[in-house]
């Protein structure tokens, strides 16, 4: 979303400026990964526990 988009949506300088300093403290791609892998690691406990998984 671009700072004009945000802007629009009322969110202020300061959070934008906020904002962008988690976007380059935390990679876009890398935190995809993580959370791809948490909910795959979720859904295989889930399967686990109903006996549906087999190793």
């Amino acid at each position: 979303m671009s700072e004009l988009q945000l802007q629009r949506e009322g969110f202020s300088a300061e959070e934008i400026a906020r904002l962008r300093e988690l976007r380059d403290a935390y990679p876009y791609i890398e935190y995809v990964d993580t959370r791809r892998e948490w909910h795959h690691l979720r859904f295989v406990k889930w399967l686990y526990a109903r006996g549906q998984f087999k190793s």
